[in-house]
């Protein structure tokens, strides 16, 4: 299986284009930071995506260890994929992106053994130790941050895994871990298999419903309890966060019928958010 001519493979930052989010919340950074961001954040995308976009997990496993071997290529420079072929340059003043790549691999291989976990501190601790140092990336590491910041935005990163899962349900069903609280399905009645089966969301609206709305409520209090200065300094995640808050709103009102549609804000919202939250935090 040769991963490198797949034809649908995204080519380097045009992955994030709009109406993604990450479009937006880049777009008001010095260009070569966004251009850096965008392609890390598409090449993070082509490994994290695989669990969902495979029905088979040895297929997944597959192209995760094709993936694998492709990161050694890239560490001799010699990368085939065109992401990683447009990290290269990259590598040359932030080294250490590969062995958060690395980190991030070998995490989601393990998770294909990781059918559910406890309840949603559980999901959040999880996704910190698979991307934490992706999350640490994201963080622009020119303004001074305590202990406290830095963790409320790793874990403002985490919410977010946890918020886009929610709202790809149809697709991130599929992938293992699935990101949903099993404390909550035991409490409905509900299982994982029951979830991956399911046609229609309404039987899920017990556990969807207050998911949504404990996701929205701890990334809008993560948010306000940085100071205005951090926020605007921070803005690729405090916009991903605004845009995420208010997706989750939508798909609230929906009745979380994330089964059946996706419900996304209107570009011109994400456009003002990112512009607001650059201008003043």
């Amino acid at each position: 299986m040769d991963l490198s001519r797949d034809e649908h493979a995204p080519r380097d930052e045009r992955a994030v284009a709009p109406p993604d989010d990450f479009y937006y919340a880049s777009l008001y950074m010095a260009p070569p930071r966004r251009r850096a961001l965008r392609v890390f954040e598409a090449l993070r995308r082509a490994i994290t995506d695989i669990p969902g976009s495979c029905s088979d997990r040895g297929v997944a496993h597959l192209k995760l260890t094709w993936w694998q071997t492709e990161l050694q290529q890239l560490a001799a420079g010699h990368a085939r994929h065109p992401l990683a072929h447009a990290l290269l340059p990259l590598l040359d003043t932030k080294p250490t992106l590969l062995a958060v790549l690395e980190a991030l691999l070998d995490a989601t291989i393990r998770g294909l053994n990781v059918a559910t976990l406890g309840d949603q501190a559980a999901l959040v601790q999880w996704l910190v130790q698979q991307q934490g140092g992706v999350f640490d990336y994201y963080i622009d590491a020119s303004a001074p941050l305590n202990a406290e910041q830095r963790q409320a935005l790793i874990d403002i990163g985490a919410l977010l895994e946890l918020t886009y899962a929610l709202r790809g349900l149809r697709q991130q069903r599929r992938a293992l871990p699935l990101l949903l609280p099993e404390s909550a399905l035991r409490a409905a009645g509900l299982s994982a298999d029951s979830v991956r089966t399911a046609s229609d969301s309404r039987p899920l609206a017990a556990v969807l419903m207050p998911h949504a709305a404990q996701l929205r409520s701890e990334l809008s209090a993560r948010c306000a309890a940085l100071p205005r200065a951090v926020r605007r300094q921070q803005r690729l995640l405090v916009t991903l966060a605004a845009c995420a808050g208010e997706a989750l709103a939508l798909t609230e009102a929906d009745a979380c019928r994330v089964l059946e549609r996706r419900i996304e804000m209107l570009p011109v919202r994400k456009l003002w958010l990112a512009w607001r939250i650059a201008r003043w935090g």
